[in-house]
């Protein structure tokens, strides 16, 4: 069963547009669990597709309100 950290966690692919501008990219697809993000990745570098990143990042991180969960 999965912590509470790692359902929350989520991963993005994507292909910067530029190196040396870090925020400046092509979003592929986000909101994918660990496992999902790494077997895209692999069907994208299958095809060819080398400059594909990934990116772990938590959704609701920045949230401001309150949170459902607790209430």
């Amino acid at each position: 069963m999965l912590d509470k950290e790692e359902v929350k966690k989520r991963f993005r692919l994507f292909i910067p547009e530029n190196p040396e501008v870090p925020d400046v990219y092509l979003l592929i697809k986000e909101g994918l669990i660990e496992s999902e993000a790494y077997e895209m990745l692999a069907m994208y570098r299958d095809a060819g597709k080398i400059d594909v990143q990934i990116e772990e990042y938590w959704p609701d991180a920045h949230r401001l309100g309150r949170d459902a969960e607790l209430h």
